[in-house]
């Protein structure tokens, strides 16, 4: 009776123990205590996969930043990635992130005359040059093409930037290039600068305008920076051949001849959503060519001819007819579109002298004016060349058509 009376109190002692070494261990997860109370208790040596170690146990916020997630979950610094198109006559052209332009952004009214290799060719070359290639493979079985510069100057003008006509060579099975360093800057950069000028010509904008009021102010704002060079080549030295002047110097050098500005505009309006091209005749006795633009206004296509505006002090040849053509030198014929082909402007276009007449009417001056817009209608102020006195006022309404003085 002794010996189990004095065995009943040690057996309930060591029970007492081990609930508070349990108690302990819930409340403190100390891996010692579960260690001391395995061995105790059950005898049995701990697994090693069972102790976890300090830094998995630690706060989420004590983990080293290396083992925060991948910044590729979360892309905000980086650039875009490329641009694919889907559909369209351009289908599997791709233009980097960092693109901001359109540069596929050709009338339809263009794309119907033009032949499937010159398509296939122009996507070739942009998108081999925007990817800083030298070449661009010819499709098997496709023509030449006759209006594959003439589209890239008036659709893709960055091209000219940095690329020299003399250092385009063509072959039977590739067009191939080279790229130069005459404005102290990379290729991405020439770009970059390119589509920064640009972007600051449609600040003045703005596209909840109604379309004709759009065409305007590009027009007005871009006449104002452009300086004719009579010169049609740029000597890049005196060791080296001559260059052509392209629309991109009217861009970024704003200086040029009637094609450099009349491609450079057809840019910056389909740039802003506005279907454009140029056309071009010849001038009779010396057969000078000359180079102008057209515009869809949602309705009919108009002609503009920034060469003839220069300095933005006038908008007589907004909107100008074949009457005045005929008074600058050039022919009332017809006018043609692209190169190598028959294509009256008047069949593609639908252009004559009745769909002018009123804006032309309205709009003659020959000073500094300004723009502002009222309702449905654009009023132009005109002040003296003199003391810059307000001498006149006209308006026109560019929904009924109507214009006037007051």
């Amino acid at each position: 009776m002794r010996t189990e009376k004095t065995k009943t109190p040690r057996t309930g002692l060591a029970a007492f123990c081990a609930l508070i070494l349990i108690f302990c261990m819930l409340l403190t997860g100390c891996t010692q205590i579960k260690d001391f109370f395995k061995k105790t208790i059950s005898g049995n040596t701990p697994e090693p996969v069972v102790t976890a170690s300090p830094v998995t146990e630690a706060p989420a916020t004590e983990v080293p930043a290396t083992d925060e997630p991948a910044v590729t979950e979360v892309p905000v610094t980086e650039p875009p990635t490329s641009r694919p198109i889907s559909d369209g006559p351009f289908a599997g052209a791709v233009l980097p992130g960092g693109v901001r332009l359109n540069y596929f952004a050709i009338p339809q009214k263009i794309l119907d005359l033009m032949t499937d290799g010159d398509i296939e060719m122009y996507k070739r070359v942009v998108t081999a040059y925007f990817a800083g290639e030298t070449s661009a493979e010819i499709p098997e079985g496709k023509g030449d093409y006759p209006n594959l510069w003439r589209l890239v100057d008036m659709y893709c003008p960055v091209f000219f930037a940095d690329v020299d006509d003399t250092t385009v060579t063509e072959s039977k099975t590739e067009i191939a290039w080279s790229y130069n360093t005459d404005r102290g800057m990379t290729h991405d950069e020439v770009i970059e600068a390119f589509e920064n000028t640009v972007l600051g010509l449609l600040e003045n904008v703005d596209m909840n305008d109604p379309l004709i009021v759009r065409v305007l102010s590009l027009y007005h704002a871009y006449t104002f920076t452009i300086e004719y060079c009579g010169d049609t080549v740029i000597p890049k030295d005196d060791s080296s051949p001559y260059v052509y002047r392209h629309s991109v110097n009217a861009i970024l050098d704003h200086t040029g001849v009637c094609w450099c500005f009349g491609r450079s505009f057809n840019f910056l309006l389909c740039q802003s959503g506005v279907e454009s091209a140029t056309v071009h005749g010849l001038r009779s006795g010396d057969r000078a060519i000359h180079e102008w633009t057209v515009f869809f206004d949602g309705e009919k296509w108009r002609y503009c001819d920034p060469t003839w505006d220069i300095g933005g002090g006038t908008l007589s040849y907004f909107g100008f007819t074949a009457a005045v053509r005929a008074r600058q030198g050039y022919p009332e014929a017809d006018v043609t579109v692209l190169e190598g082909r028959a294509h009256p402007a008047s069949e593609v276009f639908g252009v004559n002298d009745t769909f002018f007449r009123p804006l032309y009417t309205c709009i003659v001056c020959g000073m500094d004016y300004d723009l502002v817009k009222e309702d449905d209608r654009i009023n132009y102020f005109y002040y003296s060349s003199y003391d810059g006195s307000r001498v006149y006022t006209t308006w026109f309404n560019y929904v009924t058509g109507e214009y006037g003085e007051f």
